[in-house]
Order: structure tokens, then C-alpha cells, then sequence
């Protein structure tokens, strides 16, 4: 692999995961403010519009958008322009399905339940129709080697978004009327988009290739089930609270966030990697793969890990300052939820994708989905919404497990080899440590205070204990620490 071959790929991959961690940003902002703005009820209706959104808008898609670039970039200027009108077409038809199927539902569901679910619905259906086709023309663009105005189209988006959901709840705060300015929001984005994407398309006619829309579609699909069950399982956890603990739904949708910025080194490390993974795989050189697996985590969990535990510590203060104190009983399924993050230091299913095993992530997000449900139900009806975080934890726990057996096998190597298990387990212990002792502290250095200032101590006091820890744990171990050197030498080859 040339160093110019592995700079074309990772420059769209690097700006992929940006926009996604970008996106997360912005949906917690908006969390952050409508929380504060819009009643518990409207706040409860809001949250629930959300999720279903995200899993519907998931299941629609099923990640056809990601395949755009790859099929454009082994066709000419004529055939993009068929790509892209067929990507459409097919999304607007996926969307129009599931907003029919939501309206069927809508009509099912009493008017008279809490949240509102038949409007919910109704709603929901209405957003998709535009929001899924939506997603096609940031790739559509990308593909044609205009990062540029793919990132206008992004940026515009998600000030839409951010504008639309933001302006009408402060000055309303109606769910409903926020909901509808949010769908103008889309459509005005879909409309943005249409125009982009004839600006960069070839002025020629073309025709559909439903040969082409059928290879699309199945190189999409695996991907999307993934996908979708991944979605399914971030959001199965809720919508049991809204069954068996309707009280706390509000509370519980403010504690089941993820913080976005732990993931990023994992994903930024991954996607400069990946076309590497390939490569290897192809050539069958699964030991040197393995090693570059174990090597890959090691410098990703000197981030992750610190920073997850210390989120888990400063818990307190960050939840007061997200959601005030009246959402302050979201501490603990905060906490819970925030330690699912410590075995975020890889991507995992890009293993999978690299080595044309695709199948496998739709066995492991399912097996996730069924073990949530499983663990979460008992729970939540005997400890609430903790229960429901104790339930996510555990099928995350149970999932790693069965994830690793099948990183063993793609590597053809044993268990205790498919990760780096001595060196996460000693730099995860002395995080703990860390925290340890600060909590042991804490009488002395962050008693009282205003909530600015406790949290400053608090992370500070965190950060210079776990710091020089790791620093001296990584020299014992002779691990050593440039953690760009290796990156450059995988890139160059």
C-alpha cells in the first residue's frame, strides 16, 4: 500500500468520523438547552420523538448511503450521476415505507397514552420522509472529491437542525410546534441538497440500471441490520423505562447519553487504519494483523480509559451542570451508563469489515439487542432505571466477550491473544485508583464550593493523579509511548 493510496482514503474516513462525533456534539447541546426549556411532559414527548427517529430513520436508510462512495468512485462522471438519482429514489421509497408503517402504528396506539406515542408516530413518519434522502448527498458530493461543500452541506445542516429544534422551544416551548419547525427544517435541507448535488453531477442524461440498484442494495444491507440493531439496542433500554418506570422516562433519557468525545481516538485510529487491516487481510498476514490490533489498542486506551473514569467520577457536577438539579437521581444511571464506554479503545466491527466478514456484526448487534432485552426487563421492574442501565452494561459485558471469541477467529488465533488484556486491566486498575483516592480526598479539596469550581478540582485533582500513573506504568512495562511513530511506519508501507 502506497502512502498516497492510504492518504485518498483516510482523508473522507477521518472527516466521516468527525462529522459523526460533530453530530453527537449538537445533540447534546440540544438536550442540554430543551431540558432546560421545555416542561418534564414536553421534555418526556421530545425524548421518545427522538428515539423513535433514530431507529426508524436507521431502518430506512439501512446504511445505503454509505455504499454511494464506493460505487461512484469505480464508475465514470455519466454513471455517478445514475448513482446518485438511483440513491435517492431508493432511500425516498425506503422512507415512504416506514412513514406508512408508523402511521399504520399511530392509528393502533390510544390517544390517550402519556406520551403521546400516536403523534409521536405520525410525526415521526412525516420527518423521514425528507431527513433519510437527505443523508445520500453529503456522500453524493464527497464522492465527487468536494470535501468542501460536502462539509458546507453538513455544517448547514446541523445549524437547520440545531436552529429549528433551539429558536421555537425557547420562545414557544410546545413539543409539537418544535417538532414541526424541526421537519421544515429537513425539507429546507433536502431542498439545499438537491441543489449541491446538481451543481457537481454531469449535465448528461442518464438511465436507471436496476442491476446496479440491486448491487447497491446488497452491499448495503448486512452493514445496515448492523447497524440498525445497533440503534435498536441504544434505544430498546428506553422505551422499557417508558413501560415499566414512566416516572423517571424524562430522567432516564438525560443519564443514557454517551460523552462523544471518548470515542473519538478509537474511531480517528481505526479509520487511518483501516485500508492497512485490509491489505493484511487479503494477504493473509493475520499474525502482523494481530499485532497491529493489540498495538492500536494500546495507545487508544491511554485516552479512553482515563477519561471515561474520570467522567464516572466528576458524574456529580456533570449532570447538574447538564440537566440543573432537578434531574440531579440521574447520577447513578449516568455513572453505569458512562462505564458501558472503558471497552470503547477500538472499532471493532471495522475488524469485521476489513476481513469480508460482514455477517458477523449482524450476529453480535443482534446478540446485543436480545441480551439487553433480557437483562434490562427484570431490572428495570425491580430497580427502575438503574435496572435499565445495569441491564445495558451487563449485555455490553456479555457482547465483548462473544465479540473477542470472534476476533480470535478472524485473526486464527487463541482468546487470551485477541487483546491486550495485562496491559487495558493494569491501566483501567490504576484509573480506579486514581479515583480512589480522590473520593478519599474529597473532604479535603471539594467541600463546598460553587458548581464551576468543584468540578475544576475535581478534574484536575483527577487528571494529575491518573496521569503520571499511566506514564509510569507504560515505561515498567516498556510499551513505550510515541503513540504516532507506529502510525506513520503502517501508513508509509
Amino acid at each position: 500500500m502506497t502512502a498516497s493510496a492510504d492518504k485518498s482514503f483516510t482523508k473522507p474516513a477521518l472527516y466521516l468520523g468527525a462529522a459523526k462525533s460533530l453530530e453527537n456534539i449538537l445533540q447534546l447541546m440540544v438536550a442540554f438547552w430543551l431540558v432546560r426549556w421545555l416542561s418534564d411532559a414536553h421534555w418526556k414527548i421530545f425524548g421518545m420523538f427522538l428515539s423513535v427517529f433514530w431507529v426508524s430513520s436507521m431502518i430506512a436508510s439501512i446504511n445505503f448511503d454509505r455504499s454511494i462512495v464506493f460505487f461512484i468512485a469505480q464508475g465514470t462522471e455519466k454513471e455517478a450521476k445514475r448513482i446518485a438519482y438511483q440513491s435517492l429514489l431508493f432511500t425516498f421509497t425506503m422512507a415512504c415505507i416506514v412513514s406508512l408503517i408508523l402511521f399504520g402504528l399511530s392509528s393502533l396506539i390510544s390517544e390517550q397514552n402519556t406520551l403521546e406515542l400516536s403523534a409521536v408516530f405520525r410525526y415521526v413518519g412525516l420527518v423521514i420522509v425528507f431527513e433519510v434522502p437527505s443523508r445520500c448527498f453529503s456522500q453524493i458530493v464527497l464522492a465527487q472529491e468536494r470535501p468542501n461543500l460536502s462539509a458546507l452541506y453538513e455544517g448547514v445542516g446541523a445549524a437547520l437542525g440545531l436552529g429549528m429544534l433551539l429558536i421555537p422551544a425557547y420562545f414557544i416551548q410546545d413539543v409539537f410546534f418544535v417538532i414541526r419547525c424541526f421537519w421544515v427544517g429537513t425539507c429546507i435541507k433536502f431542498i439545499f441538497g438537491m441543489v449541491l448535488m446538481r451543481k457537481v453531477l454531469a449535465k448528461d442524461k442518464f438511465s436507471f440500471n436496476w442491476e446496479s440498484l440491486k448491487k447497491q442494495i446488497w452491499f448495503s444491507v448486512p452493514l445496515g441490520l448492523a447497524s440498525a440493531g445497533g440503534v435498536l439496542n441504544k434505544n430498546v433500554d428506553k422505551w422499557i423505562v417508558a413501560q415499566l418506570d414512566s416516572v423517571n422516562l424524562g430522567t432516564y433519557f438525560v443519564a443514557a447519553n454517551e460523552v462523544p468525545i471518548i470515542g473519538v481516538t478509537a474511531t480517528a485510529i481505526s479509520a487511518a487504519l483501516a485500508t492497512s487491516y485490509v491489505e493484511l487481510f487479503k494477504s493473509n498476514r493475520l499474525e502482523e494483523g494481530l499485532k497491529l490490533w493489540n498495538r492500536q489498542i494500546k495507545k487508544a486506551l491511554v485516552f479512553v480509559l482515563p477519561l471515561t473514569i474520570g467522567v464516572v467520577y466528576c458524574a456529580p457536577e456533570l449532570i447538574e451542570w447538564f440537566a440543573t438539579e432537578k434531574h440531579v437521581s440521574a447520577v447513578l444511571p449516568f455513572q453505569i451508563y458512562t462505564i458501558i464506554l472503558i471497552h470503547r479503545v477500538a472499532e471493532y466491527g471495522m475488524i469485521m469489515r476489513s476481513a469480508g466478514k460482514p455477517e458477523i456484526l449482524i450476529k453480535t448487534s443482534l446478540f446485543l439487542l436480545f441480551s439487553n432485552v433480557i437483562f434490562s426487563i427484570p431490572l428495570t421492574f425491580y430497580f427502575g432505571m438503574v435496572g435499565a442501565a445495569l441491564g445495558s452494561l451487563l449485555a455490553m459485558a456479555v457482547n465483548w466477550i462473544y465479540f473477542m471469541l470472534k476476533i480470535a477467529d478472524v485473526f486464527d488465533s487463541k482468546f487470551k491473544n485477541s487483546f491486550p488484556y495485562s496491559d487495558y486491566l493494569g491501566s483501567l486498575s490504576l484509573c480506579l485508583v486514581a479515583m480512589f483516592f480522590c473520593v478519599w480526598g474529597e473532604s479535603f479539596f471539594a467541600s463546598g464550593g460553587s458548581l464551576g469550581i468543584r468540578l475544576l478540582i475535581k478534574s484536575f485533582s483527577f487528571g494529575i493523579l491518573v496521569g503520571p500513573l499511566l506514564y509510569l506504568y507504560r515505561k515498567i512495562t516498556k510499551n513505550g509511548w510515541n503513540s504516532s511513530e507506529w502510525l506513520y511506519k503502517r501508513g508509509g508501507q
